[in-house]
C-alpha cells in the first residue's frame, strides 16, 4: 500500500467527520452553550461543571533538581495542614493580592502556581482522601444522621404508620436529603461508591485499588442510564480509587481531625460563594436560582459541611477524656476548675464491618492520653473557620432548614462556636504556664509541661487571632476574644526575647528563655515569621513585624540556594528534607511576609515565590500524581504527562493502577553545587525512590540566573517601614476569608505594563484573565463570558474594575479602594473589553461553543470536546478513546507551550 495515499484519504474522510460532527453539535447545543463542560443527565440535562486547563510554559523558573521520594504515606495531620495554608495562599490569596494592587499583572506563572496548583492541589486532597480513597468513617454512621434517623421515627410514631418503620441513617441521608440537595443544587446524582469520610484515620497509602475507566461508561443503578454522561466513568464512580485498607493506620489523631474541620468549612465556605441558574429534576427544564456557586459545588459544599458538623457532634458526645476514659462534653457548661475535659491526643476506633454498609465505629480506645497544644489549636482554628462560613452562608444555612430555602440548620454555627470555646477554656487552664505562655503538653500524670515548641505556638497564635477576629465579627464573646489577644501578646513578646541577634529560633524553648530544641532549623524560623505577623496583625505593634523581618531576612541570606530555587531545611546541610509541613509553613511565611511589604518592592518576593514552588514542590516529586484540574488535560488519553511537568496523570502515577494526587509524606533534594552535586555521598546513600523528572516526555529546564539577578543576591526587606517621597497610605484589607489586615504605604500606579508595552488587548487578557474564563471565554473557574460580550462597553468595564465577591473575581481596577489603584488600570481594562467584545472574539466563542477545534488555539479539556459531542448524540453513542483521539489529533501539543513575551514581565 502507498503510504502517502493512504494517509491523504484518511485526512480527507477525517475532515468529513468533523464536519458533520460540527453541524450535529451546532443543532444540540442550541439551548446548552454557555460554557465549560457539561453531564447529560438521564432527564436529559446538560449541567455544567467545571473543567480542566493547559499549563502555561514555566520552564523559566525551572532548573534541574535531584530529589529523592523517601516516603510516598499520606500523613492527614502535617499535609492537611499544608493544604490549609495552601487554600489561603492559592485562588483566594491570589484575588487578595489582586485586591492589596499587588503587581501581579502580567506574571501567568506566579498566577499558576498560586491560583492554580496550591488551590487545586488542595483540593486533590479534600476530594481523595476526603471521599475518593475511603481514607476514614463514613459520615452516613455520623451522629447527626442519627438523631434525624430517630427524629423521623418518632414522627412516624406518632403521625404515619404507627411506628411499623424504624428509619436508619441510610434511609434518611438517601431518601430525605440527598433528594433534596439534588432538587437544590441541580446536580443529578452522588458520586458512586463516595465515602464522604467525617473521622479520617492518622494515615494512608495513597494508591488505587482498581483500574481507571476514562470511557464515558458509567452505569447508574439509579435510572439505569448506561454510558452517555459526558465525563470519564472515573468522575461518577470512585470505586477504583479506593486506597488498600489494611494499609490504613486507623488511628484517629485529634489534630488531623481538627485540621480537617478547618478543611471543610474553607472550602464549604467557598463553594457557597453565591447561587447559580440552572436547571433541576424539579424545574420541568426551566432555569431557576439553585444553591452553590455551580450545581458540582453545591453538592460538595453541602457534603463538607454536613461532614464537618457530624466529626464535631461525635467529638463533642464521645472524644473528650477525664484522663482516664472517653466521655462526651456538655460544652456550654463546661467549667474546667471542676475537673478537666480535654481532647487526648490520639484515639483508636474499634471498627466494625456489616455487609454492604461502611465500616462503622464500635467502640474507642484512648491511645494516647496527653493533651497536645497543636490539636487544642488546630480545633480552635477549625471551629472558628465553620462559625464563620455558617454565619456569611445563609443560601446554605437557614434558621428553618429546609422548609425556608436552606439545606442545612443555622444553629449549626452554634455548636461550633460552643466547642470552639471549650476548647479554648482549655488552653488556658492546661496550656498556659503563671506567666501566660504557652506550653506544648499537658499530661494526666505530670500536668503542664514546661517548655514549648515554636511549632506549637505558632499554631496556636495563629488560631488564636483567627478566634479572636472571628468572634470580633459575629459580634459575641467579646471576653474570649480579649483574653486570646493577651495570649497573643505574651508569646509574641516571648518570642522577641528569644529571638538570637541574626534573627535566628531554636525549635523550641523553656519557659525561661533558654533553648531546648535544635538549632539552625529552618521550620523554626518561618513558624516564628508567621506568628510574628500573626501578633502584628492582632496588636497592631510593628516591633513584631520588625523581627519578623529580621528573620526573613536571615532565611533568604543563609538558607536559599539560588542555583536551585529551594531553602536549606537545616543550615549548611547539602540535602533539604522537604515535608508537608515544612512546605506548608513555609508557604504561610512567604505569603504574610508579602502583605507587610508595600506593593512596590514587591517585584523579588513574586518571583522567588513563584521558583520556590515550582522546585521544591513540582520538581522534586511531591506531588504523586495530578489531573485536568493543573494540566492533564487528556486525561489519560495522551502521553501520561500531557503539560511536560514531570508529574504524571493519576493513573500513571506510582502504584498498579496509579496513585492520588496527594503529597508525599517525605521527600530529599541534593543541594550540592557545581561539580559537588554528583559527589554528594550522603544523598547517593540514602533509600528511596530517585524522581524520574522526564520518564514519559522531556521535562523543559530553562531557568537563567542572568534573567533572574535578583534571585540570585536577594536584597534584604527593610526592617522599619521605608520612608521616601510619593507614598500613599493604605486602607485596611478585607480578605475573602473576612480577616482584616493593614497594609503598608505605597506608590501609586500610575501606568501599567500593558500601555506602556503598548500591548493589545488580546495579549492583556490572555496574560491576566484566560486562567479563570478560559482562551475563548467559555469559563474554567470563572463565569463563562457569553453575556458580558454584549453588555455596554463602561458596564464590563466597572465589573473588570470593581470585580465581584461572589464569583471570585478580584477588583482589577479598584484595587483596595484607596489612592494606589489596581494591578491594571484603566486603559488597561479598556483594552481588553474591547477584544472580549470584538467580533473575533464572539465568533471564537461561537464556534469552540460547537464543539469546533480553532486553528492555533491552545488544548482544552479533552471533556470540553466530548461533553458537547455526547450532547449532540443525546447520550447514545458511547465515547472512549477513539472520540478522544479525534480531538487530541486536531489539538495543540499541550507539552510544547512556549510563554509569550507579555505572559512573564519582571520589572
Amino acid at each position: 500500500m502507498n503510504t502517502s495515499k493512504f494517509q491523504a484519504k484518511s485526512h480527507k474522510v477525517k475532515k468529513a467527520v468533523i464536519r458533520v460532527s460540527i453541524l450535529s453539535l451546532a443543532v444540540g447545543l442550541a439551548s446548552y452553550a454557555v460554557g465549560k463542560n457539561y453531564i447529560y443527565t438521564p432527564d436529559e440535562r446538560a449541567v455544567p461543571i467545571k473543567g480542566g486547563f493547559v499549563q502555561p510554559d514555566i520552564s523559566q523558573y525551572r532548573s534541574p533538581l535531584e530529589s529523592k521520594i523517601i516516603d510516598r504515606t499520606f500523613y492527614t495531620n502535617e499535609a492537611t495542614f499544608m493544604a490549609n495554608e495552601g487554600f489561603k495562599t492559592g485562588m483566594e490569596g491570589y484575588n487578595d493580592m489582586v485586591k492589596a494592587s499587588f503587581p501581579v499583572a502580567y506574571k501567568r506563572s506566579f498566577q499558576w502556581v498560586t491560583a492554580r496548583e496550591m488551590y487545586f492541589y488542595a483540593r486533590y486532597l479534600l476530594d481523595y482522601v476526603g471521599g475518593r480513597g475511603h481514607a476514614g468513617v463514613h459520615m452516613v454512621h455520623g451522629p447527626y444522621w442519627s438523631m434525624k434517623a430517630k427524629k423521623h421515627s418518632n414522627f412516624n410514631k406518632l403521625v404515619r404508620d404507627r411506628g411499623e418503620r424504624e428509619f436508619s441513617n441510610k434511609d434518611v441521608l438517601l431518601g430525605f436529603d440527598l433528594p433534596l440537595v439534588y432538587q437544590r443544587t441541580g446536580f443529578p446524582r452522588v458520586f458512586e461508591d463516595i465515602q464522604l469520610t467525617y473521622l479520617q484515620y492518622e494515615s494512608v497509602q495513597p494508591f488505587f485499588t482498581g483500574q481507571l475507566d476514562n470511557t464515558d461508561s458509567f452505569e447508574d443503578p439509579m435510572s439505569g442510564k448506561k454510558g452517555g454522561w459526558g465525563v470519564a466513568n472515573t468522575f461518577l464512580n470512585n470505586e477504583a480509587h479506593r486506597f488498600d485498607i489494611d494499609k490504613m493506620n486507623t488511628t484517629f489523631d485529634m489534630g488531623a481531625l481538627g485540621q480537617f474541620v478547618k478543611r471543610r468549612a474553607q472550602w464549604a465556605d467557598r463553594f457557597y460563594q453565591a447561587n447559580h441558574q440552572g436547571t433541576s429534576h424539579a424545574s420541568a427544564g426551566k432555569e431557576v436560582s439553585l444553591v452553590g456557586n455551580d450545581a458540582e459545588e453545591g453538592l460538595r459544599g453541602w457534603g463538607l459541611a454536613v461532614s464537618a458538623f457530624n466529626e464535631m457532634l461525635q467529638v463533642k458526645a464521645s472524644m473528650f477524656s477525664d484522663g482516664e476514659s472517653l466521655i462526651g462534653l456538655n460544652t456550654e457548661t463546661y467549667d474546667p476548675s471542676k475537673g478537666f475535659k480535654y481532647l487526648p491526643h490520639k484515639v483508636e476506633p474499634n471498627l466494625v464491618w456489616i455487609g454492604d454498609i461502611p465500616e462503622r465505629v464500635w467502640s474507642l480506645d484512648i491511645k494516647d492520653e496527653s493533651s497536645q497544644l497543636w490539636d487544642q489549636a488546630s480545633w480552635i482554628w477549625a471551629t472558628s473557620a465553620y462559625a464563620v462560613m455558617v454565619d456569611r452562608r445563609n443560601n446554605l444555612f437557614t434558621d428553618n432548614a429546609p422548609v425556608d430555602g436552606g439545606l442545612l440548620e443555622k444553629k449549626m454555627g452554634k455548636v461550633a462556636e460552643s466547642l470552639g470555646n471549650a476548647v479554648f477554656k482549655n488552653i488556658v487552664a492546661m496550656h498556659l504556664n503563671d506567666n501566660g505562655l504557652l506550653t506544648s503538653q499537658w499530661h494526666p500524670e505530670s500536668g503542664k509541661g514546661t517548655e514549648v515548641s515554636l511549632k506549637d505556638m505558632t499554631m496556636a497564635m495563629v488560631a488564636l487571632r483567627d478566634l479572636e477576629e472571628s468572634w470580633d465579627g459575629i459580634g459575641r464573646y467579646k471576653a474570649v476574644a480579649a483574653q486570646a489577644r493577651t495570649i497573643i501578646k505574651n508569646n509574641a513578646d516571648f518570642i522577641v526575647k528569644v529571638q538570637n541577634a541574626d534573627g535566628s529560633f531554636n525549635s523550641s524553648y523553656k519557659h525561661t528563655g533558654s533553648a531546648s530544641g535544635e538549632a539552625n532549623v529552618a521550620t523554626a524560623n518561618w513558624e516564628a515569621v508567621r506568628a510574628l505577623i500573626a501578633a502584628y496583625h492582632s496588636l497592631d505593634d510593628k516591633k513584631y513585624l520588625e523581627a519578623a523581618r529580621l528573620t526573613y531576612n536571615l532565611m533568604n541570606k543563609k538558607y536559599w540556594v539560588a542555583e536551585h530555587g529551594v531553602y536549606r531545611s537545616h543550615l549548611n546541610q547539602d540535602i533539604a528534607t522537604v515535608t508537608p509541613y515544612s512546605v506548608g509553613i513555609t508557604m504561610a511565611a512567604l505569603r504574610e511576609v508579602m502583605f507587610t511589604t508595600p506593593t512596590y518592592l514587591l517585584e523579588t518576593q513574586i518571583e522567588q515565590m513563584t521558583r520556590w514552588w515550582v522546585q521544591t514542590v513540582d520538581q522534586s516529586g511531591m506531588l504523586l500524581s495530578e489531573h485536568q484540574s493543573t494540566g492533564e488535560v487528556f486525561t489519560g488519553y495522551g502521553t501520561g504527562d500531557d503539560d511536560a511537568d514531570g508529574i504524571p496523570y493519576v493513573s500513571k502515577g506510582h502504584g498498579k493502577y496509579g496513585s492520588a494526587p496527594v503529597i508525599a509524606g517525605e521527600v530529599k533534594i541534593n543541594l550540592s553545587v557545581g561539580n559537588m552535586a554528583t559527589k554528594n555521598s550522603t544523598f547517593n546513600a540514602l533509600e528511596g525512590d530517585v524522581h524520574q523528572q522526564s520518564y514519559r516526555v522531556p521535562v523543559a529546564n530553562n531557568y537563567k540566573a542572568s534573567q533572574h539577578n535578583s534571585l540570585v543576591n536577594i536584597k534584604p526587606v527593610a526592617i522599619t517601614d521605608p520612608v521616601v517621597d510619593g507614598l500613599m497610605e493604605r486602607n485596611r484589607l478585607t480578605r475573602t476569608d473576612g480577616t482584616i489586615i493593614p497594609l503598608p504605604a505605597s506608590k501609586p500606579i500610575t501606568e501599567g505594563l500593558g500601555t506602556k508595552l503598548n500591548l493589545t488587548g488580546k495579549q492583556i487578557f490572555e496574560a491576566n484573565c484566560m486562567l479563570c474564563h478560559g482562551e475563548h471565554g467559555e469559563g474554567i473557574d470563572g463565569k463563562p463570558l457569553k453575556n458580558f460580550m454584549n453588555y455596554p462597553a463602561i458596564a464590563m468595564e466597572s465589573f473588570v474594575t470593581a470585580g465581584n465577591h461572589g464569583a471570585s473575581m478580584p477588583p482589577w481596577g479598584a484595587g483596595n479602594n484607596d489612592k494606589v489603584g489596581g494591578s491594571l488600570t484603566n486603559d488597561e481594562i479598556k483594552k481588553l473589553v474591547g477584544y472580549v467584545q470584538s467580533g473575533l472574539f464572539k465568533s471564537n466563542y461561537a464556534k469552540t461553543q460547537k464543539g469546533e477545534v480553532l486553528k492555533d488555539a491552545k488544548a482544552k479539556d479533552i471533556w470540553f470536546y466530548l461533553s458537547r459531542e455526547n450532547i449532540a448524540n443525546k447520550g447514545k453513542v458511547p465515547l472512549g478513546n477513539a472520540a478522544a483521539q479525534r480531538y487530541i489529533q486536531q489539538m495543540a501539543d499541550p507539552s510544547k507551550i512556549k510563554a509569550e513575551s507579555y505572559e512573564n514581565i519582571r520589572q
